[in-house]
């Protein structure tokens, strides 16, 4: 019967999943399937194996997975995760691939880099087939992305969002590229004066002046330091520390992001 009742409700999230309005009780629903799952009596880490009842769980938390994506729940994400890859790597015996597997393995290793766990992600990539490095599009993201990342070339994996194989990713990139975007502020607000509100989004990869905008209230939030205002088209920062004298334009831009890499390696 909790089988049947989990089948039935991992049907009804696919469904809320596919709408663009989930409702708003959508985190309620996942969670009760959740106790619905672990009633049945192969969830891990039962001594059953039961095939039919470990494709139901597989396929219901893969479901969950989406929706705490969705609602930006993190401890579902990381139990989630920790159960998927679980049944991915011990059950393969069992379980054949699932359509959305290496999808999920693609968002497991995006999710350790958005929390910089490095080593976790390289040892978690040698249980990926080395030929899904450049066949399979999720895995080839991650890998590409760790690589710009590792490499400090920020401007790629600010990028990277414009080249995302799925949604899902967007979450993880947008943590990634706020750590970058931060880095990024921290080395030239203690260089600089002012920088025009053009040059100060070309750098941080941001659209516009309300991107803008909100990035610096953000920031002001995290550092605990409110030191910019926009006045006239221009980034003016009040920072109390020793200033260079103005340089043009591009120039200022292009040694603000040689600084931040370069703060990152050495970090």
């Amino acid at each position: 019967m909790s089988l049947l009742a989990l089948k039935q409700g991992t049907s009804t999230l696919e469904l809320n999943l596919s709408v663009p309005n989930p409702p708003p009780d959508l985190l309620n629903i996942v969670n009760s399937l959740w106790q619905v799952a672990i009633q049945v009596p192969s969830m891990p880490p039962s001594a059953v194996k039961n095939e039919f009842e470990l494709k139901g769980i597989r396929d219901f938390f893969e479901s969950a997975l989406k929706c705490y994506i969705k609602c930006a729940d993190f401890t579902g994400i990381e139990q989630c995760f920790e159960i998927l890859t679980n049944l991915y790597q011990d059950y393969s015996e069992i379980l054949k691939d699932s359509e959305d597997q290496w999808k999920i393995w693609g968002l497991y290793l995006t999710y350790l880099l958005s929390y910089n766990k490095i080593e976790e992600f390289h040892s978690e990539l040698e249980s990926v087939p080395w030929n899904l490095y450049t066949e399979n599009k999720y895995i080839q993201f991650a890998v590409t992305l760790e690589q710009f990342f590792m490499e400090g070339n920020y401007q790629e994996v600010l990028s990277a969002k414009n080249h995302s194989p799925s949604s899902e990713f967007d979450f993880f990139i947008n943590r990634i590229s706020d750590t970058i975007r931060f880095e990024i502020a921290s080395s030239f607000e203690k260089a600089y004066e002012k920088l025009s509100v053009e040059g100060a989004c070309q750098l941080l990869k941001l659209n516009n002046h309300s991107e803008l905008t909100a990035f610096l209230q953000a920031y002001a939030e995290r550092s605990g330091k409110d030191i910019w205002r926009i006045d006239n088209n221009e980034l003016l920062i009040k920072s109390n520390e020793k200033k260079t004298h103005e340089i043009p334009k591009w120039q200022l831009i292009n040694q603000a992001l040689n600084y931040a890499i370069e703060l990152e390696r050495i970090v």
